[in-house]
């Protein structure tokens, strides 16, 4: 795969993360911040979720697609192939 196609897929991936992100319903939980602050605190609230978010929805899925263009085989947890002592310690 080239780097023109390369930053494609990258920017799909960030682009459906954000998308899916924000289409999600979000709680409402209030916090004293939310008194003194309000704008601040809904800008950092949203930035750290969406930051948390990312983590499985975009470079998981970043690392995943890089693993198979590059020719590794992708073991998933529900395969349960992936090497643990057994049985599991405590």
């Amino acid at each position: 795969m080239d780097n023109s196609q390369l930053v494609i897929e990258i920017q799909k991936l960030i682009k459906n993360s954000i998308e899916n992100y924000f289409k999600k319903p979000k709680p409402r939980n209030h916090h004293i911040l939310d008194y003194l602050f309000p704008e601040e605190r809904q800008i950092s609230s949203v930035m750290t979720g969406l930051t948390t978010s990312m983590g499985t929805t975009f470079w998981e899925k970043l690392a995943n697609f890089l693993a198979k263009d590059n020719g590794f085989r992708i073991l998933y947890k529900q395969d349960k192939k992936l090497l643990q002592p057994s049985p599991f310690p405590q």
